[in-house]
């Protein structure tokens, strides 16, 4: 073999070398995204006083499989027949009973204390719903302004991204989310 032909598998070697490093980078960047965690960017008022518009969000997915949605968490949804995702705080679990009186949210019967809202009432009252199983009860902290399970109903499991575990950006907004405020 001469010496051209050795210098062109050398680079043809090397140039595979590069695109195989190059895929294998992609496809776990790929599924890192799918299965472990994503940013999210915060799109309109529905979450003040707690996220505002253009935050971005880490948001995490293994808790999507591993059943670790709670009452509190604030989450990113698909809803039915709309196209985006949705940033929610979740205040109903399966079984749960949820209605507005009042202008206040009572889960199973008793009235939530939410330090985390804009308002300290809702404009209006929704009667009484239980959760169904596999579902969650989702309504933004900007009680009047908000779209969620109160106008769409309750959420699937299946409609979730993941939830959201601290503001991103800016940098000066930094701070965790967690359950309750």
């Amino acid at each position: 073999m001469n010496e051209g032909n050795a210098k062109k598998i050398r680079v043809m070697k090397e140039t595979m070398s590069v695109i195989a490093c190059f895929a294998a980078a992609l496809i776990a960047a790929i599924c890192i995204r799918m299965f472990v965690f994503e940013l999210v960017r915060v799109d309109g008022n529905s979450m003040k006083p707690t996220l505002y518009d253009g935050q971005t969000l880490f948001v995490e997915k293994i808790s999507l499989h591993t059943g670790n949605i709670q009452r509190g968490d604030i989450v990113i949804v698909h809803y039915p027949n709309r196209k985006g995702a949705f940033v929610k705080r979740v205040v109903g679990v399966a079984g749960d009973r949820i209605a507005v009186q009042g202008g206040a949210l009572y889960v199973n019967g008793e009235r939530q204390e939410e330090s985390y809202t804009l308002e300290d009432t809702m404009r209006w009252d929704t009667e009484e719903v239980i959760v169904p199983e596999g579902y969650y009860y989702v309504m933004g902290d900007n009680r009047n302004d908000s779209m969620d399970s109160r106008s769409i109903g309750p959420i699937a499991k299946d409609a979730f991204i993941g939830k959201a575990q601290f503001v991103l950006w800016p940098l000066g907004d930094i701070h965790s989310l967690y359950a309750g405020g």
